[in-house]
């Protein structure tokens, strides 16, 4: 059995973030490409259009910022088909009118649509990392912690954190 090893890292420059972190998933080469076809096709169902198509980059610190949360609860939860047509006419708002002074003529309902979208596609994602088996792992590293002589991988990187699916903690 061969697997996919994915991994990122934040905090490296030692200047915003009070940590580094090396974090990663891992996934059966067997289930990848219908891994990404439903990743894919859930950015249709959730925002009626893929998202990650051009400049945006599907990255949890984009999509749950707080003020996601804030806008996602301002209204009370739309019908996932009215919250799809709203999301999608909210992101092709924002598009064609950006850098416009004036403003992109979104409507509160459009943006409280795309924050309850973009909450509900994180949530779907957790559930497919978990009927696909994925498995993610990070390690956690505190800035002031002393550097390695020489080029070699960091002794702390060797303690990992698991992290199982689903997880059910994002809630509107």
């Amino acid at each position: 059995m061969s697997r996919l090893l994915f991994l990122d890292e934040s905090g490296h420059d030692r200047k915003a973030s009070p940590y580094e972190v090396l974090a990663g998933i891992c996934i059966e080469d067997r289930d990848l490409w219908n891994f990404i076809c439903d990743v894919q096709g859930a950015e249709t169902t959730f925002f009626g259009q893929r998202i990650s198509a051009e400049e945006f980059e599907l990255k949890a610190k984009k999509l749950l910022k707080r003020k996601t949360f804030r806008l996602a609860s301002q209204l009370p939860p739309f019908e996932p088909e009215e919250r799809t047509i709203l999301a999608r006419q909210c992101l092709v708002k924002g598009k064609s009118n950006k850098g416009n002074p004036e403003g992109s003529g979104v409507t509160k309902s459009e943006l409280t649509a795309l924050a309850q979208a973009k909450i509900a596609f994180v949530k779907y994602l957790l559930e497919l990392c978990a009927r696909y088996r994925v498995k993610a792992f990070a390690s956690i590293v505190d800035c002031e912690a002393p550097l390695p002589a020489g080029d070699f991988l960091r002794k702390d990187y060797w303690l990992p954190l698991k992290i199982t699916f689903p997880c059910t903690d994002l809630m509107v």
